[in-house]
């Protein structure tokens, strides 16, 4: 992550990390069902948050614009990564990276 035009690992902001390494950017595959409507607490756990678009076991296309903890912020950037309902946080041991 480029912050201040410095290269930074790490992130703290408002109590939760967020960890740039080498799986920014790769693509994921859903493992179980995933909403999009979970946002991560800052003791690292899902809540649900809203409404959500629903996505099955298997489907691909979505990747990884962050982690926190143990989880990963997803996006598709063909759906569009501007709505909030396109997007959410996943469990990590909830997708494949492939």
């Amino acid at each position: 992550m480029i912050i201040n035009d410095n290269e930074v690992n790490h992130l703290f902001l408002k109590g939760q990390q967020f960890d740039s390494t080498e799986v920014i950017g790769k693509e994921v595959k859903f493992l179980k069902e995933f909403r999009t409507n979970y946002a991560l607490a800052p003791d690292g756990k899902l809540y649900n948050n809203r409404s959500a678009e629903v996505y099955e076991a298997g489907t691909t296309g979505f990747v990884i614009l962050a982690q926190a903890m143990n989880c990963f912020y997803v996006v598709n950037p063909k759906i569009g990564v501007m709505s909030d309902i396109k997007c959410g946080w996943v469990k990590a041991s909830d997708v494949s990276i492939l």
